[in-house]
């Protein structure tokens, strides 16, 4: 009687993970799903990236920029801007309507 063979995959247990089936996962339908799904995701996170990133100018002082060059967000100075504010007020004339039917005490400005 001769001996019976045995293939590699008879030495392991029922749940262990051999090479051969390890490839196969890798190769079935849902994983391929999850490469797809993956690939999509490094690919959108790469374009967001390039688009939030804002373009830099190599200029020094009194360069000619070629290009409009646009601030990326508004700025506003608030304490220049009260100040201005209250300049502009005390310029100003101020101006009375003097109606005469009413009593003298009654002005509106």
């Amino acid at each position: 009687m001769t001996p019976k063979k045995r293939s590699a995959s008879a030495h392991t247990r029922k749940g262990q993970l051999t090479v051969e089936t390890f490839w196969k996962r890798l190769r079935s339908v849902q994983v391929r799903c999850w490469y797809v799904i993956g690939a999509g995701t490094l690919v959108m996170i790469a374009l967001f990236l390039i688009a939030i990133t804002p373009e830099r100018y190599d200029l020094q002082v009194g360069d000619i920029a070629y290009s409009t060059i646009t601030a990326s967000k508004d700025v506003v100075d608030d304490i220049s801007t009260e100040r201005n504010r209250e300049i502009a007020a005390q310029q100003v004339e101020p101006t009375y309507l003097y109606k005469k039917a009413l009593p003298p005490r009654s002005c509106t400005i």
